[in-house]
């Protein structure tokens, strides 16, 4: 009988601790601002992409690197007539209709754009190496034009 009373009351006090501990982690994500994003980053691709094979890994390798910063890392999709067609939804959504018209067809690129002027601050290609890739999200971060 006291073994009951001990096992209930570890019982309730264990999911007493749980409730609190989600509670609070709960609380914490309340806590977390949400914000817009500065500049967007969008990828241009397509699973038949073999620029976009070669350029992927290495925008891995870097993207992590600005978790917590104002950029937003998406991607439109020209694999196929169904996701060419979300793409062209998403990208009337984001305002960047007339990129999107202008390049479609064309894959294997990224395009860093300011959300607020549209303006396009960079573009990045499978020719470029990881630290050249940071070095574009750095500068679009800081408002700056990629040169050429």
């Amino acid at each position: 009988m006291k073994f009951k009373r001990v096992l209930i009351s570890t019982v309730l006090v264990l999911g007493i601790s749980t409730v609190l501990v989600a509670l609070g982690a709960q609380e914490g994500a309340k806590d977390q601002k949400v914000e817009s994003p500065k500049v967007l980053a969008v990828l241009f691709y397509a699973d038949w992409c073999n620029s976009c094979k070669t350029l992927e890994p290495n925008l891995n390798k870097v993207k992590r690197d600005f978790q917590g910063q104002s950029i937003l890392f998406t991607r439109f999709d020209l694999t196929d007539d169904f996701t060419k067609d979300q793409s062209a939804q998403y990208a009337a959504l984001l305002g960047l209709e007339n990129y999107y018209q202008e390049n479609a067809g064309k894959t294997g690129y990224m395009l860093l754009i300011d959300r607020q002027s549209k303006k396009v601050l960079g573009r990045i290609t499978k020719q470029n190496s990881p630290e050249e890739i940071k070095a574009a999200f750095s500068n679009a971060l800081a408002g700056k034009l990629a040169a050429g």
